[in-house]
């Protein structure tokens, strides 16, 4: 399991994300500055050298080197209303990536953009969200600025939700992707969220939205990944579009296009709080999310022993060997020793770090056994529990 970490929010202020960082510098400033602003920026640069030099507790190790981290993801959804294919935005995607280059160079960077295609793409204008609605409110009135305060964006008139441009997001996922800073190409699969129209044209629009990122990350040789996919209730509807979501991702790596993956929306633990309609905690997929905590999590002392462990892979090589030989053959250890090796030993097996029983011996005994055991290890983060090992 790898982590894909998100830095900030960038479609709403009512989240916090971008809005929070311009109001620490001034509360009259916009997503515009946010993006174009030295001091804004600075202090998003300072908030993300913190984020991925911050060292775990239990294994010491920076994010930005920690191999569970597969990647930074520099916002969710970040947009730029009123302004299409935004050149604040272009580069202040460029500016964050080469400093997460630089300082996390063997972990991805992503844009977390929502795939909405400007005016790189006209060709595929017509698999945008709204498209077809706003064509037709176009032909009887002109579009407009509405000033939202933090934000300005174009849209029409009396109009409803789902009837307005995605050109006023102010990405293009050509252009914005282009970026030699980014690895992966994104784009959301939000249809209730985006369409006013029956099921079975959600999932026509789908398909047509998914196969036209699929052309452009080809052309732009990006792997492409499919974030935030799912549906509102019912669960029968939610099932139905990532099936066929799936199912064109299948069919695109079978014929050898370049696919990262696919993200589902709204998949948290079974007892938390959700009533927006996205959560899939009633399918039994959510129970995988209920994982065991990490060993000697909640004792800091014995923490420090585990980092001491994790960090010598020939020790816990023999620790796991030693668990194996102690639950085969039914010998219980004083002080709940046993436990904490088993908890070692599957650690190790995951690690792969568990070297060959018929090298070392069954029970850790003999002398390639004591050299993987460390003995005569002097160290302050030995124990007696440890040392006997």
């Amino acid at each position: 399991m790898k982590l894909l970490l998100v830095l900030t929010h960038g479609s709403s202020d009512a989240w916090g994300g971008m809005k929070a960082f311009t109001d620490w510098v001034d509360p009259a400033l916009t997503v515009t500055d946010f993006y174009a602003n030295d001091t804004v920026k600075s202090v998003f640069l300072d908030y993300m050298a913190g984020i991925i030099g911050h060292s775990s507790s239990l294994s010491g190790v920076p994010l930005r080197e920690d191999p569970v981290v597969a990647g930074w993801q520099l916002a969710e959804a970040p947009q730029h209303p009123g302004h299409p294919y935004s050149e604040p935005l272009l580069g202040w995607l460029k500016q964050m990536g080469t400093f997460l280059r630089q300082k996390a160079p063997h972990q991805l960077v992503l844009s977390g953009l929502e795939g909405f295609f400007g005016a790189a793409s006209p060709h595929h204008l017509k698999h945008n969200p709204y498209a077809q609605a706003s064509k037709h409110l176009q032909q009887m009135m002109p579009p407009l600025f509405i000033d939202y305060g933090w934000m300005r964006c174009l849209t029409l008139p009396a109009a409803p939700p789902h009837a307005y441009s995605a050109l006023c997001s102010g990405t293009d996922f050509w252009q914005h992707h282009m970026l030699p800073e980014l690895d992966i190409a994104t784009a959301a699969v939000f249809p209730d969220k985006w369409l006013a129209c029956s099921n079975d044209c959600k999932l026509d629009w789908t398909r047509g939205w998914v196969r036209s990122h699929l052309r452009d990350a080809l052309r732009l040789q990006k792997p492409l990944l499919l974030g935030g996919v799912g549906a509102v209730r019912p669960q029968a509807w939610r099932e139905q579009l990532l099936a066929m979501v799936h199912q064109e991702v299948a069919a695109a790596v079978a014929a050898g296009h370049p696919i990262a993956g696919v993200v589902l929306s709204g998949l948290p633990h079974p007892d938390m709080h959700d009533n927006s309609g996205w959560a899939m905690n009633q399918t039994a997929a959510a129970a995988a999310l209920q994982r065991e905590r990490p060993p000697l999590a909640g004792n800091m002392e014995q923490a420090a022993v585990w980092r001491h462990w994790v960090n010598q892979p020939a020790l816990l090589s023999c620790l796991a060997q030693q668990a194996q030989s102690s639950s085969s053959q039914g010998s219980g250890t004083e002080g709940g020793t046993e436990g904490v090796l088993q908890a070692v030993g599957r650690l190790g097996r995951l690690a792969g770090c568990v070297g060959d029983s018929s090298s070392s011996g069954r029970g850790g005994s003999g002398s390639n056994s004591d050299s993987l055991c460390g003995r005569g290890d002097k160290s302050e983060h030995a124990t007696p529990g440890t040392a006997t090992a």
